[in-house]
């Protein structure tokens, strides 16, 4: 979430800074589940890194989630031989990696108490200490962190420190969910078809205006992730079906067929009959006029249209 430059010498970098990503010390990027993986995250950490001072600097990336507690201070600022057991020599830090250039701190909400005391040390003094060091070492680094965690929430819990957070929200980014740019869905599919083609070693297959129509209007709650898997395993069975395309009943197997009576569900079987019973309601109450649809559920009308083709609904039929 960031965004603090620190400089050494140069105590007017330790405030926040133009509105300009060239003039910008940093960004926070807040997102929910799905959303918050370091490679989902990276695009929108790239336009303070690229369009500033520091564009020729590192990018060095960390996910503090995936890092043990025990060392994740050691890897954050470094040690000094002999700082613990095993400690044989002296390691720079990821701090010192990214000298003179950006430092990504991803579930910076997973940081222990020690470690958020000791990063707001490094942002408010431009110094730290490396484990076992007794000697300072300056900081030339912008920050930039992310986080899927409310931090108020978790401030008010006492799980994350008032300063640093307040210490860290310049810019605030926030990624939305799938459910509210539906519109990028088409687009990102037919992406991960093709990564998922490249992958496997399989030939090129594309999905059907049927299959992208579906994943439009499909609940995606996991986000990027959940669609990016959902999209490969329907590769998959349509390269095992010889099929020409990737097919909706690839893409969603399960609702393929409806259940039988008294038969399960699933989650996106009933996300999928409700929106299409209040699609068609909506049409039917404004005489299947587009605009006026639209406009009573609140969509654009090139969803409706799309949402109308996805479902096969059609005037005076169920």
């Amino acid at each position: 979430m960031v965004g603090w430059e620190c400089k050494p010498n140069d105590r007017a970098s330790a405030r926040p800074r133009g509105r300009r990503w060239t003039r910008c010390a940093g960004a926070d990027v807040l997102g929910s589940s799905g959303r918050a993986a370091l490679a989902p995250f990276r695009p929108a950490a790239t336009p303070p890194r690229t369009k500033s001072a520091r564009a020729s600097g590192p990018f060095v990336a960390v996910n503090c989630a995936a890092i043990p507690e025990t060392i994740l201070e050691a890897e954050l600022f470094g040690h000094e031989r002999g700082a613990f057991t095993g400690a044989v020599g002296r390691r720079e830090g990821r701090f010192a990696r990214a000298r003179g250039g950006t430092l990504f701190l991803d579930e910076i909400g997973e940081l222990s108490h020690a470690a958020q005391a000791k990063l707001l040390h490094l942002l408010q003094a431009k110094e730290y200490y490396p484990l076992g060091g007794t000697k300072p070492l300056r900081a030339n680094v912008r920050v930039i962190a992310a986080t899927n965690t409310d931090l108020q929430q978790a401030v008010g819990e006492r799980r994350f420190r008032e300063d640093l957070f307040y210490r860290l929200q310049v810019l605030p980014i926030r990624v939305p969910s799938l459910a509210e740019r539906r519109e990028d869905i088409p687009l990102l599919a037919a992406f991960f078809c093709a990564q998922a083609c490249q992958r496997h070693g399989l030939p090129r297959l594309e999905l059907s205006p049927n299959a992208l129509h579906a994943a439009e209007s499909a609940a995606w709650p996991g986000n990027v992730r959940q669609l990016e898997n959902a999209v490969e395993a329907a590769v998959i069975r349509a390269a095992g079906a010889h099929a020409e395309q990737v097919e909706r009943a690839h893409l969603f197997p399960e609702a393929a067929a409806r259940p039988e009576s008294g038969a399960p569900v699933t989650f996106q079987e009933a996300t999928r009959r409700f929106q299409e019973g209040l699609l068609h309601d909506a049409l039917e109450a404004e005489g299947w006029n587009v605009v006026d649809t639209a406009r009573r559920l609140d969509l654009a009308r090139s969803h409706v249209y799309n949402l109308i083709r996805a479902f096969g609904l059609e005037r005076g039929r169920r």
